[in-house]
């Protein structure tokens, strides 16, 4: 997909990398009672094909020792309410896999309420020593590291982003990066916020031309964030405001060819478009069985139905989510008190051709 001229244009690369593990999970032979997962995806809407993969990817693992029941919430808080209600109350399931930061919310009080684990495969944004548990890490740090680069970097620092929960409160993305900017002595010059879902982002890009900041970081997500770019690309607006931050447009590498820009790596999560020697099972493993590579996010699914395999038969699967360590598409996995994965930063450059990582910015 062409959306970004040839000519070099300083981006930041946001993805995810993990240091990756042996992919296959072992169940032991005194856990074999059945349990009830309940798992709520986005299955149809502009993430499908996250869900699908998420999906997907649980079901390699073998499922025969546990019941897993799959709802649809199209990352939608009110579907999937109704979804996480009918799991807990009818299905009466012992734990709950969410996707969608507006469903992990809303589910949040019922799994409290009903006692039961409830393990979020991206950011809530919730930060308790309770029965919620977080597959991502925490990434306002990451967020806030990109601020403070750019801020480095450049005098004025413009910010465009789409209003959606991931992207709101003090741990919110935009927050973050804002707080990254000041910290580094420099100036956020420019924010506009616009309804997730907007077809037409000329009339923001105009205001982003006029107000001509050194660069701008654009927080969007899947079509949101591919609509802006072609909006931007076809506007020439990269010629007078480079972009400085591309979240989650790594999903496509390919796009990247001829871009040299700086690539930021938290490690605790993955980008399944590096080879690094750990992933390669479960890459393998996906590509085999469904014909192509896993989507983004795929990991965590696999991870999180693999863990509550490895609790079958525990007396207190919150206990256990605690204390034990786990093996599997991200590595080695272990919760800390308040139930996140810890990660750190990695920088690397994208030089048009590959990454390479660099241990100081200039």
């Amino acid at each position: 997909m062409e959306t970004q001229s040839t000519k070099p244009v300083l981006m930041t690369l946001i993805i995810m990398l993990t240091i990756l593990a042996s992919c296959s999970y072992s169940v032991s032979e005194k856990n074999k009672t059945p349990e009830k997962i309940g798992v709520i995806l986005p299955l149809t809407g502009q993430y499908a094909a996250m869900g699908e993969g998420g999906r997907n990817a649980m079901m390699i693992h073998d499922l025969r020792n546990a019941t897993v029941i799959f709802e649809d919430d199209a990352c939608n808080a009110k579907k999937g309410m109704t979804a996480a209600k009918k799991l807990i109350e009818m299905d009466k399931v012992d734990a709950l896999i969410t996707f969608c930061t507006s469903t992990s919310k809303a589910a949040y009080p019922l799994t409290k309420g009903a006692d039961i684990p409830q393990i979020a495969l991206t950011e809530t944004y919730i930060y308790e020593n309770d029965q919620l548990f977080q597959m991502m890490p925490p990434s306002h740090t990451l967020f806030e590291e990109l601020g403070k680069i750019a801020g480095k970097r450049h005098h004025s620092v413009g910010l465009f982003y789409t209003l959606e929960d991931v992207n709101s409160g003090p741990y919110g993305n935009p927050s973050s990066i804002r707080k990254g900017v000041e910290g580094s002595g420099s100036n956020l010059s420019l924010e506009i916020a616009v309804e997730p879902g907007t077809n037409d982002f000329k009339t923001g890009i105009l205001k982003v031309i006029k107000a001509k900041p050194d660069v701008l970081i654009s927080v969007m997500f899947k079509e949101d964030h591919l609509a802006f770019l072609k909006q931007y690309s076809e506007m020439d607006a990269e010629d007078e405001v480079p972009l400085f931050g591309d979240f989650y447009y790594e999903i496509d590498l390919d796009s990247f060819k001829g871009i040299e820009g700086i690539g930021h790596f938290f490690n605790g999560t993955i980008s399944t478009n590096f080879k690094q020697q750990r992933t390669i099972e479960f890459v393998r493993t996906y590509k085999e069985k469904y014909g192509s590579g896993p989507p983004i996010f795929s990991e965590y699914g696999y991870d999180a139905i693999g863990m509550l395999i490895e609790t079958i038969g525990a007396p207190n699967l919150k206990e256990s989510l605690l204390s034990d360590t786990y093996d599997g598409a991200q590595g080695k996995i272990r919760f800390n008190s308040l139930g996140n994965i810890d990660g750190e930063i990695v920088v690397k450059r994208f030089n048009g051709t590959e990454f390479e990582e660099i241990t100081a910015l200039s």
